[in-house]
């Protein structure tokens, strides 16, 4: 005669599968947040191209915005195809954001939140309270600069002005934290290693397992965790944690 099982032996079976699941689904989630790490990488990589390719044709600038124009649509064709194509817009947003990379949006702040932010640090450091901003100017150079006529004024990185392309980074990953208000999300302006939460700026975010992802003036990107980007490169002092919903502190 065939054995059945009973109920409560199948709830032990059911219990064990709970409990192997629990336990795998933290490792399932670090593996699938590696990979959208490399991917995420592997975009800040041709992010830089396409800036590179800008600058070839702008006498070394590189955009940061050019009149209310930001970065990521000047390079991409992106905002309805305005801007110069260099390389396509799907591209711009961190895989680990809420960017489709969709053609049409029903509204073009559904794009302008969760494109990566230029890095501009050029913030005086009696108004921005970065205790890193002399040694940094002296490192890497003061290579951001307003430019403009009326009618284009904008911001823009000035290549000629960069001592160590290789350890300035130019694009990071952002968020905006304050939950009160329309420019909640990645802002796509610009991030500012002091912090900073205006209707255009934002903190430099680790969506990553605790690291953070930026692309370097030379073209590499590199993901590191707060205290590693403050460390090696003097910025940010503030960095938002995704996964936590916190700012921390990287010096």
């Amino acid at each position: 005669m065939k054995r059945k099982f009973t109920l409560i032996e199948l709830l032990v079976v059911i219990a064990i599968i709970a409990v192997l699941a629990a336990m795998l689904f933290p490792a399932l989630n670090k593996a699938r947040e590696l990979a959208k790490k490399s991917d995420c990488l592997s975009r800040k990589k041709q992010m830089m191209l396409g800036m590179q390719f800008y600058s070839n044709d702008f006498r070394g600038y590189l955009p940061v915005y050019i009149s209310n124009l930001p970065w990521s649509v000047l390079i991409s064709g992106g905002w309805y195809g305005t801007g110069t194509t260099y390389i396509p817009w799907k591209i711009l947003g961190c895989p680990s954001t809420h960017f489709s990379g969709g053609s049409k949006y029903s509204d073009v702040n559904d794009w302008r939140h969760y494109v990566s932010g230029a890095i501009w640090s050029n913030a005086v450091n009696s108004a921005s309270g970065d205790a890193k901003y002399d040694e940094r100017a002296v490192a890497l150079g003061v290579y951001q600069n307003m430019v403009g006529s009326p009618g284009t004024t904008g911001k823009v990185y000035i290549t000629a002005r960069m001592k160590a392309p290789s350890r300035t980074p130019l694009l990071a990953d952002s968020f905006c934290s304050n939950l009160g208000n329309a420019h909640y999300g990645k802002q796509h302006y610009y991030v500012t290693p002091a912090g900073g939460c205006e209707p255009e700026s934002a903190y430099w975010a680790a969506y990553h397992n605790g690291t953070a992802t930026a692309g370097f003036a030379d073209g590499h990107a590199e993901a590191l965790s707060p205290r590693e980007w403050a460390a090696k490169y003097l910025m940010p002092r503030l960095m938002f944690d995704v996964s936590r919903r916190r700012l921390v502190n990287c010096y």
